[in-house]
């Protein structure tokens, strides 16, 4: 009897001694787990520890970095072993991100100091809820510096398609202002000299068409002669062509360049409907707007003018060019005649 009491009191001590020993194990792990913060301005963490037996622990951690209109986060498992007042272990970081870094921390009452490569700081005690209302704070700070950002970038925005809208039209109106002058000057400077010219050739081939009528006598040097007369005939038939080439062209450039001066006022009407008049450039830009109907209205009046005087021209050009086909053509048959024999 003795011997069996003996036994069980040697058995209770054991087991007593058994669950100090489990319970100083967990106490080791239990003392670092928990939920640990920090936070700050621009940034946060949060490492959340929980116990894995025979003093070790896993856990997780998540950092917010709010960079510039974004916040950067980022999430790792963490892994190691703890005692009372330290842990050391590992976030687990995968290839991509540069694989895993050491982690190292010491409790200090509810303070856990933590040193690693991505992450040296000293965390309290807190929840979840404290590191989710920073990065929702910091989010929000993000979507309303994006929104901000936005709004600058549309008022530049507005502000350089004002100024460039505003150096188009202006140069526009410049463009039009000498057309309206220069185009109709043009017009009739060739109205004052293609008529008389071609007057002129009609004068000199009347002149070589009766020199023709003078040399109807027979003989090797009137027909030389004859032949002298007709070369200065056609001479002045290319006057007349040239005349006209000169003239075709002028009116080309003038046709051209309205075109395109038309077409520009469209987009300009265009652009000052389309355009915000906004910031430094708004008030340019309503000036060069406002003076688009006048320039309309010039622009009109020298396309009337000068197409005018390039039609009237055409006429007298046709008009002459009938005259010395008229005189050409007589001039040929009296050559024909007084030869004997049809050009």
């Amino acid at each position: 009897m003795l011997k069996l009491g003996i036994a069980r009191t040697l058995s209770a001590r054991a087991l007593t001694l058994l669950v100090l020993a489990c319970m100083t194990q967990w106490s080791y792990a239990d003392a670092l787990s928990g939920t640990f913060v920090s936070l700050g301005e621009r940034s946060g963490a949060i490492l959340q520890i929980l116990p894995a037996g025979e003093g070790k622990v896993v856990g997780r951690l998540r950092m917010a970095l709010a960079n510039g209109g974004d916040v950067q986060s980022l999430d790792f498992p963490v892994s190691g072993a703890a005692n009372v007042e330290s842990l050391i272990g590992k976030i687990e970081r995968g290839p991509a991100q540069g694989g895993d870094v050491a982690i190292s921390g010491t409790l200090s009452g509810n303070t856990l100091r933590v040193s690693s490569a991505i992450l040296t700081t000293a965390m309290q005690r807190g929840s979840a809820g404290d590191y989710d209302s920073l990065v929702g704070r910091l989010t929000l700070d993000s979507a309303q510096k994006q929104q901000s950002a936005a709004k600058e970038a549309a008022v530049r925005k507005n502000e350089q398609d004002a100024g460039k809208a505003a150096a188009s039209i202006s140069m526009l109106l410049s463009n039009v202002a000498d057309f309206s002058v220069n185009q109709p000057a043009i017009a009739e400077r060739l109205a004052n000299q293609m008529p008389q010219r071609w007057e002129r050739n009609t004068e000199a081939l009347q002149g070589l068409v009766r020199q023709m009528e003078q040399t109807s006598q027979p003989g090797l040097a009137a027909v030389s002669r004859r032949y002298e007369i007709m070369t200065a005939i056609s001479k002045k038939g290319l006057d007349t062509s040239q005349a006209l080439v000169e003239v075709t062209s002028a009116e080309k450039t003038f046709s051209g360049a309205g075109d395109v001066l038309r077409s520009g006022m469209a987009d300009a009407r265009s652009l000052c409907r389309s355009t915000p008049k906004v910031g430094r450039q708004s008030a340019r830009l309503r000036q060069a707007c406002g003076e688009l109907p006048e320039a309309q209205a010039a622009l009109d009046q020298a396309t009337s003018k000068a197409g005018a005087i390039y039609a009237d021209l055409m006429r007298l050009w046709q008009s002459a060019k009938t005259r010395d086909q008229d005189l050409s053509g007589r001039a040929v048959r009296l050559m024909a005649e007084y030869n004997g024999s049809r050009l």
